[in-house]
């Protein structure tokens, strides 16, 4: 037996009524619906298991809704025409989605031919039950074909909306399961279908409307006419936002920056249509590259002819495969203008953010700074963290940074030989053609170890003092590297390496002993200056000698007690057994209040040299 349809012929007010009702549920699943499907397949930034799972809960809701709307109607009595049509009315519409897969369809159908033919139980083998599925169908055909068409089109959608509840309703028998429905029943319900069908398809379509309208509002104000590239402005937004969840939470973030070499020869040569393809084009093959490796990172178009990538939680290393791809691929591209075949090539800079950083400017500036050692370079390069790496051999450049060395002088050796030689880093301005303090040091540990081999032939003594970072000192692959370097042919037979700023105790106890045991002797730098006893003392048993700059405190003017100070200094030295440095010898006078009165043993300044720049190789 089947279930019994109850269906009653309803009086004007009691379908008029229903019909009301009906049109406000329609048009609020309707709604709902809309904004689902819009996380599912319009919402940037989404992941794509959280899309898919916006996919599915489309299919769910609509089909398990009807279904109990459908089951309720068998239920009630004179209720039971206003359920049929809704729950027929959301399986019927969702059909018009313009984004679903075949799959997806075809399981919408199959929800769709489950709740037709639950209603003719007991009745399969009658014709007009055929009928009704031959017609249906067609109908699914049409709208399969033309889904677009009709569902931008409030009289397709009506009509077609229209045909499906006049088969449904007319193809019903008039006795299911002991239950009579009637002519006059099925014409009812055809008009509440229609009427609720109209109401909802028009609001359908206008939420549509808007949420395109306010859509193209949106890439109007985030993304570039002309590349289709986020703008400036959500560059903004989306850099602060990462920046803060990266300090936050300790992750790493990664900023590229990119600009097309000699891009303003271009516009003259071949004009400015023809710049705007080349700019088209390139954007376009920036963001197929990045695509490659997933939908997390986007370009943004910050100026005329440049461009930043955004890379969160990821480092330098992880990120250069995929700006090397982007590089190479742009290098390899002809793009074409009319009877124009143009290449480009890009000069690229990336950068990490690091913990001193207070604001995203100083993220930004150390970016700007790559790119533009990279066209310093000669253009069409990529420099990571100041290492330019050339477009021919994708090797170091080193010509943009340099040492020079100055000594540290043992007075109390004959002849005052060099106990040490401070490697200086230095950075070739290009645009004033001489060499710069650079604007931060942390150049890496491989660039140094080269430009070190390469300073190596050029001194008398082979003994070197290296300055680094503290996040240098601590990483394993500094003092491995160093280690291997200290037992090639040709290294120093001494090596000091300096610390600017001081570590803390637990990291420097379990790094000291490996520089150590490698021949590797640790300074603390600016005592007195920079870095003060009392946070100093805990370290001094682990290190292996002090430096104590004079010319700091002339810098400040701070000079009052510089006797008492620099007695102080050197007796902490003595007590410890670390040897001490005085820096910025600059005159007799100097040599005599260091070293005849204080005993100092080791002096640094332009007393003893004043080196000569290096010239570029």
């Amino acid at each position: 037996m089947g279930m019994s349809m109850n269906l009653h012929l309803l009086s004007l007010p009691t379908w008029f009524a229903q019909l009301l009702i009906a049109i406000f549920f329609a048009s609020g699943f309707v709604s709902f619906y809309q904004k689902l499907w819009w996380e599912a397949f319009r919402k940037e930034g989404l992941s794509e298991q959280r899309k898919i799972a916006f996919r599915v809960a489309l299919m769910v809701l609509s089909f398990g809704v009807a279904i109990c709307l459908h089951l309720v109607g068998y239920e009630v009595h004179l209720n039971g025409v206003l359920f049929h049509n809704l729950g027929l009315f959301i399986l019927a519409f969702p059909l018009l989605d313009q984004r679903i897969s075949r799959g997806e369809y075809a399981l919408r159908v199959v929800g769709l031919l489950i709740a037709w033919s639950l209603h003719h139980v007991g009745y399969f083998g009658q014709f007009q039950f055929w009928l009704s599925l031959v017609l249906l169908g067609l109908v699914i055909a049409v709208i399969y074909i033309y889904s677009k068409r009709i569902r931008y089109s409030v009289l397709l959608s009506i009509g077609t909306f229209t045909i499906i509840a006049l088969v449904f309703w007319i193809s019903l028998p008039n006795i299911t399961a002991g239950s009579y429905s009637s002519m006059l029943i099925a014409w009812q319900a055809v008009l509440m279908y229609m009427a609720m069908a109209c109401v909802a398809t028009v609001f359908w379509i206008q939420e549509h409307n808007q949420e395109e309208h306010t859509a193209e509002m949106t890439q109007l104000a985030n993304y570039d006419t002309l590349t289709n590239t986020k703008t400036y402005s959500l560059y903004q937004r989306d850099i602060s936002a990462m920046f803060d969840a990266a300090k936050a939470n300790g992750e790493a973030l990664t900023l590229v920056a990119i600009d097309i070499d000699h891009f303003k020869q271009i516009n003259d040569h071949y004009g400015h249509l023809a710049g705007n393809a080349i700019l088209l084009g390139i954007a376009n093959t920036l963001d197929e590259v990045l695509h490659k490796y997933g939908d997390d990172h986007q370009v943004y178009r910050t100026g005329g002819e440049e461009f930043n990538i955004l890379f969160p939680q990821m480092t330098p290393p992880e990120v250069l495969p995929v700006v090397q791809e982007c590089w190479r691929t742009v290098r390899s591209t002809r793009f074409n203008y009319e009877n124009f075949d143009v290449r480009a090539t890009l000069s690229i800079g990336v950068t990490a953010l690091r913990a001193e950083d207070r604001s995203i400017d100083s993220l930004y500036k150390r970016a700007d700074d790559n790119l533009y050692q990279s066209k310093r370079n000669g253009r069409d390069a990529i420099t990571v963290e100041g290492e330019t790496r050339d477009a021919d051999t994708g090797k170091p450049v080193y010509a943009t940074y340099t040492f020079f060395t100055q000594r540290i002088v043992d007075l109390d050796s004959a002849n005052g030989a060099t106990m040490s030689n401070e490697l200086l880093l230095r950075c070739y301005d290009y645009e004033h053609d001489r060499w710069v303090t650079p604007p931060h040091f942390d150049i890496s540990v491989e660039m140094q170890i080269d430009l070190m081999k390469q300073i190596m032939p050029h001194i008398a003594s082979p003994r070197l003092s290296l300055n680094l970072t503290n996040p240098q000192f601590l990483d394993s692959r500094t003092v491995g590297l160093l280690s291997d370097y200290m037992r090639t042919p040709g290294s120093p037979e001494t090596l000091i390496v300096e610390l600017t700023s001081l570590p803390a105790l637990d990291k420097v106890k379990q790094a000291a002993p490996l520089y150590q045991a490698a021949g590797i002797k640790i300074f603390i730098d600016d005592v007195g200056s920079d870095n003060q006893f009392d946070e100093l003392e805990p370290l001094l048993p682990f290190v292996n000698g002090m430096k104590y700059a004079i010319q700091n405190m002339r810098a400040s003017s701070d000079t009052d007690n510089l006797d008492q100070r620099l007695d102080f200094w050197t007796r902490v030295a003595r007590q410890y057994n670390l040897m001490f440095v005085v820096e910025g010898i600059e005159s007799t006078k100097d040599i005599q209040f260091a070293h005849d009165k204080y005993h100092a043993r080791y002096l640094q300044g332009y007393y003893f040299d004043r080196p000569e720049l290096p010239r570029l190789a």
